[in-house]
């Protein structure tokens, strides 16, 4: 079966696409290719072919999402045989239906909760996104019908799609235990680290002023938004590094003991499942997080770090200073986060429902 991933946002070397999906269904004897917009080339990777539509992941948003869809299209139309087309972002979901009407079997693998994440994106203005968030809700439910599947990442999203497709299926975003080798606690060295979007809405501000006030180093992985570099000018112990490359970053995790995961509480965040915090747990490092119950309840069942206010500036440096004071603690919460990732939070359990979906679709 000759299967496409497809994507206009997402990097070809993406976590969950590239190195979960595609390289779980290619070891699977899939014929698999995943077309992305970032002008980096064609290439075969690790059985996957890599086709590139041209360089508009990185454009101003109107433009990538007027002119990535119809390059991916263009390239799409080249090709003599496709079974199966599996979508990644929503701005391709007109893309969809209309592949949904030349007889190919759609996947929609919706990533986040769209009209929930609408309401807190600081570029819409906050009087206009009610009503787009509600517009949003309807366009992709209206196009998930036509869809022969959808893959969502937290049983919130599944719920949501459900009530229009029977075929919607939770696949999670737990980490590839094979990429993140045993820790070795002797090599940690009770440094505190945050890897991801450098962002306002994911607690830079609050992580940089806690750093000043506990006056303890963390070490920052990402790509930073320029308003979070003005207000960390004056917070030199919170040290920005620049993005690395996964296995380089896994690498990082490796001598670290402590990892923040401190989002806003804002709609989408309160229902996501972050790939950072099982990363981290993955890794053998205790985790500081927000308070948001269903992270809570993982955290606090398995005792594998603290949960917080994420605006509580106090708390966090406070947190900071307790751990960095109390190293077999902080062993043992990154000991249990291994386990709990060992035995219940694994992509090599996820993946099966994704093998039978395209084993099913097969079959159809």
């Amino acid at each position: 079966m000759k299967v496409f991933h497809i994507t206009s946002v997402h990097t070809r070397y993406d976590t969950r696409i590239f190195k979960k999906e595609c390289i779980s269904l290619a070891q699977t004897g899939y014929d698999v290719t995943l077309i992305v917009c970032d002008g980096q080339g064609d290439e075969v990777c690790e059985g996957v072919k890599i086709i590139d539509a041209g360089n508009y992941n990185r454009a101003p948003r109107l433009k990538r999402v007027r002119l990535g869809p119809k390059a991916i299209y263009s390239k799409l139309k080249k090709v003599a045989l496709v079974d199966v087309v599996h979508l990644h972002d929503p701005e391709l979901i007109f893309l969809g239906k209309k592949l949904v009407k030349k007889g190919i079997k759609v996947i929609y693998d919706s990533h986040e909760n769209l009209p929930k994440q609408i309401m807190s994106k600081p570029y819409i203005p906050s009087w206009a996104r009610k009503i787009i968030s509600y517009s949003i809700d309807k366009i992709e439910l209206s196009a998930a019908r036509k869809f022969s599947s959808v893959v969502t990442v937290t049983d919130e999203i599944q719920k949501r799609f459900l009530s229009v497709n029977n075929n919607s299926l939770l696949v999670r975003n737990y980490p590839v235990l094979k990429s993140f080798p045993e820790p070795d606690f002797s090599k940690k060295d009770m440094s505190f680290m945050y890897a991801g979007g450098v962002t306002s809405i994911r607690g830079a501000k609050e992580m940089a002023q806690a750093s000043n006030k506990a006056g303890i180093e963390v070490q920052v992985y990402g790509p930073v938004d320029s308003d979070v570099v003005d207000y960390t000018k004056n917070c030199p112990f919170f040290k920005l590094n620049g993005s690395l490359k996964q296995e380089d970053l896994i690498k990082v995790y490796a001598t670290s003991s402590i990892g923040f995961i401190l989002f806003y509480k804002v709609p989408n965040h309160m229902v996501c499942s972050p790939n950072k915090l099982f990363e981290y747990m993955a890794s053998g490092m205790a985790v500081i997080a927000s308070d948001i119950p269903m992270w809570k309840e993982i955290i606090d069942e398995y005792k594998c770090g603290i949960c917080l206010d994420p605006y509580d500036v106090n708390a966090i440096a406070d947190t900071m200073i307790y751990m960095k004071n109390h190293p077999d603690e902080v062993e043992k919460m990154g000991r249990n986060g291994r386990k709990a990732v060992l035995e219940h939070f694994s992509w090599e359990c996820e993946s099966k429902t994704l093998l039978k979906l395209y084993k099913d679709m097969e079959i159809q």
